[in-house]
């Protein structure tokens, strides 16, 4: 059986034996002032609290034990149904649709799913994290698309765990990271081609973290908007700055008025 299943009953323990002396001062200290059958009487009744109360407790330090002992659910969703409890919604997943993956799923969408070649992510120990792309724009014979990219020396600790993050330990996947950009031909074939928005120096917005960017052209210039972190993700939110580019390619603060 777990140590927390364990510390529960402990805790449980201690507060019955709390409890049945607390019972027995008060029962000592009215004793003379009940007959025999009224005092029979009130300790079967303060027994069957008492157990009733012993009860619940117990089935709640089970039920936090098994909490305890259920560890978090995986990073990859899987394929089949996991042993072991989930959300309705979850279960869900599993049970009203043909596939938990959308690319497997007809009910979630129609479109062709094609792996993307050109990116790396270091056998995926979680070291590399591309997400959150913006819109794809196709300017000058080139698709054009921008999104946050994370590369540091460990996986992220996570957001409940984010006090722990520092300069080099991120707390969440968009953690740490900066906007790059990539070009493709034909749109499957794609060639990374560096930072887009880097990290200004602390204290300005975004000296932790700058993502989750789209863009926009209007009137010649392109524009970037963005989420800036000036604390781990976790901790706290996000400020949004607008960078704008005459070429789409060098961004500067824009200025709005």
């Amino acid at each position: 059986m777990k140590s927390g299943l364990k510390l529960r009953q402990r805790d449980v323990t201690v507060f019955a034996l709390a409890a049945l002396f607390s019972i027995a001062k008060c029962v000592c200290a009215k004793a003379n002032q009940f007959s025999i059958r009224r005092y029979l009487d009130s300790m079967k009744k303060l027994s069957a609290i008492f157990a009733l109360a012993l009860l619940q407790l117990s089935v709640i330090a089970v039920s936090i034990g098994e909490a305890q002992e259920q560890d978090s659910f995986p990073y990859h969703l899987p394929k089949e149904k996991p042993d072991r409890k989930m959300s309705r919604a979850m279960e869900r997943i599993y049970t009203d649709y043909s596939a938990p993956q959308p690319e497997n799923n007809e009910l979630f969408s129609q479109f062709k799913y094609t792996e993307l070649k050109g990116f790396g992510y270091h056998d995926g120990d979680g070291t590399i994290s591309r997400r959150d792309p913006s819109k794809i724009i196709f300017e000058n014979g080139k698709y054009y698309v921008w999104y946050t990219k994370r590369h540091s020396p460990v996986p992220p600790v996570g957001m409940r765990r984010a006090a722990e993050a520092t300069d080099v330990i991120p707390s969440a996947d968009w953690d740490l990271a900066e906007i790059w950009y990539a070009t493709s031909k034909d749109g499957f074939a794609w060639e990374e081609q560096g930072v887009a928005i880097k990290r200004p120096e602390k204290p300005l917005v975004g000296w932790r973290s700058v993502t989750t960017t789209d863009i926009l052209k209007w009137k010649g210039k392109y524009y970037l908007y963005y989420p800036g972190f000036l604390e781990a993700s976790g901790t706290r939110g996000d400020d949004c700055p607008v960078q704008y580019s005459e070429d789409g390619v060098n961004f500067s603060i824009a200025s709005i008025t």
